[in-house]
């Protein structure tokens, strides 16, 4: 497969998974992109390239931001236990405990966050009319 000029660039002369031609852009000097390559290095680039994509994905950033601090450490330490079962420095079961465990302190802390905001609406209606409050005026008025 002879590869293709684009903007002065040539594109990758292999075949993705499903037979299609690759559309990434070649290296400069080779005839296929850093994920095709056989060197060393660009095979260490093309994997730390898909880690940074899964980290950086869109949807998980966002929910990292919006995550409590107490959580974000708990699904830090859950990633690493992940890593450690993949390479075999931890035991499957051990870190089985530990989703449990985890998904237990989650339970708790949702708990505590519905009861806090269960008591800030019984205090809003304590206080008298929560529409009022709020700032609309009684219908028919």
């Amino acid at each position: 497969m002879k590869p293709q000029i684009a903007r002065g660039r040539n594109r990758c002369t292999s075949a993705k998974t499903d037979g299609k031609p690759c559309r990434a852009y070649a290296q400069r000097g080779e005839d296929t992109c850093i994920f095709h390559s056989k060197s060393p290095d660009a095979i260490d680039r093309s994997q730390q390239a898909r880690a940074r994509g899964g980290r950086n994905s869109a949807r998980l950033s966002r929910a990292m931001k919006r995550m409590p601090d107490d959580l974000r450490a708990v699904y830090d330490r859950l990633a690493h236990a992940l890593d450690d079962v993949h390479v075999g420095n931890l035991e499957p079961n051990r870190a089985t405990a530990m989703a449990a465990l985890a998904r237990a302190m989650v339970t708790v802390l949702d708990s505590a966050e519905t009861l806090r905001r269960l008591e800030s609406i019984e205090s809003l209606l304590e206080c008298g009319d929560p529409l009022q409050l709020l700032g609309y005026e009684e219908v028919g008025t």
